[in-house]
């Protein structure tokens, strides 16, 4: 949306032909996306807020939003890999049945933002820019995950009792391999990251236990009772992805913006991070970073060690459950059962940056509408928002929930 004031109606066709490119070729665009023959930034990608349905396009006449779109996923080169091997031994007669395995996967994530080459997202409101959004582009963000069990169980009946017992071993364990990132418009000096180890390691030994009793010895009624701990399961994401330096740095930062000289173009000076007003000498207003950390080094969380490696540190959760099952007729039965699950080893994040005393208070008057209590117009106090001097300031901590 470059001077979009000013948009021919070729301009419109491009866009819409480069549409339909990316609709038929979806990962040929991702490769490429911007090499179609297009004025390449002329695409921008914008947000259009409205109050009155946003009609005409915010009355901005001749106005096609056309735009790579910025979602991961949608416009970004993804990778995944998963393998999986096991193996088990079984060993069964007329009362016992056992088993013995290992049991193993490596997960990899790999993933490379493609945005627009301009690197911005605009917000409007009813046709007035009101925010734009920077970012870091061609971004690499890559982990690896592996998991490893083995685990043993036994089932044993002995005339109207059933017994169930199992005992497993799991070794957890992510990384991030060596990344590059940058040179690009907001990160003009690149970044490189050697390889880094996150989660080294996990490991729990998990009990599970079970039995059945055939209450009456006639197979209709049957008290059973389960017990076991269950871990969460290992993947790409969470406090196995915490540590990877790329997800720690700033890839995107929002900025107020006022386009003064309403020319859709964000006319300040984009890394200096600090508020300007350069409205008196044509120019615009933009505001300060929504986060400081932006398009430098420093990493915007700190994470407690503790959480990464150990015995029983893996998040996971205790079930208990006794029932009594009922059968009332052939193949219709009732159930009766009590349940407990408890959850451990919770995480929490602590902005470090920002004391309670550094937010303040305010309020709001809610609009006059029917649907209100007492037809609104009230004032909705007790709200809270950080002090200006401290609003970008993040610095998060990634420690158990009982610290």
């Amino acid at each position: 949306m470059q001077n979009a004031r000013d948009l021919s109606r070729r301009d419109v066709a491009e866009r819409e032909g480069f549409e339909q490119v990316f609709l038929r070729a979806q990962l040929e665009a991702r490769r490429q996306p911007f090499d179609v023959g297009l004025q390449r930034k002329a695409l921008q990608f914008a947000l259009e807020q409205c109050t009155a349905g946003c009609a005409a396009n915010g009355s901005i006449p001749g106005l096609t939003y056309r735009s790579q779109s910025n979602d991961l996923f949608i416009s970004g080169l993804n990778l995944n890999s998963i393998i999986n091997w096991r193996a088990n031994v079984s060993y069964v007669t007329g009362a016992h049945s056992f088993k013995a395995g290992y049991a193993s996967n490596r997960l990899g994530d790999l993933r490379s933002s493609n945005r627009a080459p301009n690197n911005l997202d605009y917000r409007v409101n009813n046709g007035v820019p009101n925010q734009f959004t920077m970012w870091i582009n061609n971004y690499q963000n890559d982990l690896y995950m592996r998991d490893d069990s083995l685990y043993a169980q036994e089932n044993w009946t002995h005339k109207r009792l059933t017994l169930q017992g199992a005992v497993r071993f799991d070794r957890a364990i992510s990384w991030a391999p060596e990344q590059k990132e940058g040179p690009v418009r907001f990160l003009p000096q690149p970044i490189s990251f050697p390889e880094t180890p996150i989660v080294d390691s996990y490991k729990d030994i998990t009990p599970r236990l079970a039995a059945a009793y055939d209450l009456f010895g006639n197979g209709k009624t049957a008290v059973k009772t389960t017990f076991g701990k269950y871990l969460e399961a290992a993947f790409t994401g969470r406090a196995y992805a915490s540590g990877n330096p790329t997800s720690r740095i700033i890839q995107s930062v929002n900025r107020a913006w006022t386009d003064a000289n309403n020319n859709f173009t964000t006319d300040c000076d984009l890394l200096n991070g600090s508020a300007q007003d350069l409205r008196a000498s044509g120019g615009d207003f933009c505001g300060a970073f929504s986060n400081g950390n932006f398009g430098t080094t420093r990493f915007s969380n700190t994470i407690d060690p503790s959480i990464l490696h150990g015995w029983g540190v893996r998040p996971s959760d205790w079930n208990l459950g006794v029932s009594v099952q009922h059968e009332v007729l052939p193949r219709i039965s009732v159930e009766v059962g009590y349940s407990r699950r408890w959850l451990t080893n919770f995480v929490v994040t602590d902005n470090l940056a920002q004391a309670p005393s550094d937010f303040g208070t305010f309020s709001v008057t809610a609009p006059a509408d029917a649907r209100l209590p007492s037809g609104g117009g009230y004032t909705i106090s007790n709200l809270y928002n950080a002090n200006q001097n401290v609003a970008s300031a993040v610095n998060n901590l990634f420690a158990p929930a009982s610290v």
